[in-house]
């Protein structure tokens, strides 16, 4: 299974509100719909703390490979709409799949600024979606 998860926390920054936030969210949500092998890509807020989390699930790395190089290529407004309202909370951003599978993201590991998690020891204790 090349199933790739990744995790992020975001806290707010100042002046952003749970609308402005949300919007960023989703337009990030509805760009990831668009590339193939993205299975999920949801959002949630939590406005008593000011921070929001952003969950996806990729049916493998190319999925994962694509997105990341169409944000590059044209999704520089939705990574600016991001960064002008949220800011990655450190040590919270994760990616969770096999050694093999993260091996080949490396570069948007790297690129993303993400604590890796294998998942090889788990063998068929793995649910797909």
């Amino acid at each position: 299974m090349k199933t790739i998860i990744i995790s992020a926390l975001f806290s707010w920054n100042d002046g952003a509100t749970a609308e402005t936030v949300g919007a960023a969210h989703k337009a990030l949500a509805e760009f990831a719909r668009e590339i193939s092998g993205v299975r999920v890509c949801r959002y949630g807020l939590n406005e008593a703390n000011r921070t929001s989390s952003v969950y996806a699930v990729y049916d493998n790395p190319k999925a994962l490979k694509e997105l990341f190089d169409a944000l590059v290529a044209r999704g520089s407004s939705i990574m600016g709409a991001e960064t002008r309202v949220t800011t990655l909370i450190p040590g919270q951003t994760f990616i969770q799949g096999t050694k093999e599978s993260l091996d080949e993201v490396s570069g948007v590991i790297d690129g993303w600024g993400l604590a890796r998690f294998h998942t090889d020891t788990q063998g068929d204790a793995h649910i797909a979606i």
